[in-house]
Formats: C-alpha cells, sequence, structure tokens
C-alpha cells in the first residue's frame, strides 16, 4: 500500500514548534508565517534561510499559501484565555486573527488542523466564535 506523503503548512509559526513535531512523524514543513522578527531569525537559524515568510498573516493573500494536508497554527491566545480580556474575536489586534485560520481553513481545506490549546475557545460565550467564523 503506498502512503501519502503529507505536508504541512505552519501559522504563527514562533521558533517552530509545530514544525518539530511534524518533522518527528516526517511530515515536511513547506511553508510558514509568523510577524515577529526575532522568531522568524530564531526559525531561520534552525530550518535554514528561506524557510519561512515574515509578515501579517491578514496581508498576505491565502492563494500565496500552498495546498497542504496539515495546518498548524501557534495563534495568540490572549483575546480567549481567562487571564485575558476576553474579547475574543471583537479583539481588533489579536482576535481577529483566529478568524483568519478559520479562513484560510475554509479555503484550502487540508485533512488536519492543529491549533494552540486555549482553555475556553470551545466554550467561550455559549460557542460564539465557533458560530461566528
Amino acid at each position: 500500500m503506498k502512503t501519502e506523503n503529507l505536508k504541512g503548512v505552519e501559522l504563527f509559526a514562533g521558533i517552530g514548534g509545530f514544525r518539530l513535531g511534524l518533522t518527528s512523524a516526517n511530515i515536511e514543513t513547506i511553508w510558514a508565517n509568523d510577524i515577529n522578527e526575532l522568531s522568524c531569525q530564531v526559525y531561520e537559524s534552525n530550518f535554514g534561510k528561506d524557510s519561512l515568510v515574515l509578515g501579517d498573516i491578514n496581508k498576505i493573500p491565502i492563494s500565496d499559501i500552498p495546498n497542504h494536508h496539515i495546518l498548524t497554527a501557534g495563534f495568540p491566545c490572549q483575546p480567549f484565555s481567562p487571564a485575558g480580556k476576553k474579547l475574543g474575536v471583537r479583539d481588533s489586534v489579536r482576535g481577529t486573527l483566529f478568524e483568519r485560520i478559520v479562513e484560510i481553513i475554509d479555503k484550502k481545506q487540508p485533512k488536519y488542523f492543529f491549533l494552540e490549546n486555549v482553555k475556553r475557545l470551545l466554550t467561550m460565550e455559549n460557542d460564539y466564535h465557533f458560530r461566528h467564523c
């Protein structure tokens, strides 16, 4: 039986935590993104020059993201966390990033996605965030 070579995309890559997990499972990361310049420097030192795209994911056309089987995203959790202001998607700076993930998943249709484990994301405001997206 032939197995498919799975390809991954890493959003909000940071220094590459999700990539390490994918690599250990023999899954190739074909595209990565982060907005933080220092994180990107560390990422490139770990995975090679030009291993990710530095920039705001909201300004990168979805068509620039290659088709993939697995999407990972370590998005900012502060808008959803019990320790934050609990604005969710109404946080115009960080909360809308979750909506962008949903938009990318909708357009690219990966088989699987892994998101940062954020307490209350599924239950906050009677599931408003999932119904909203």
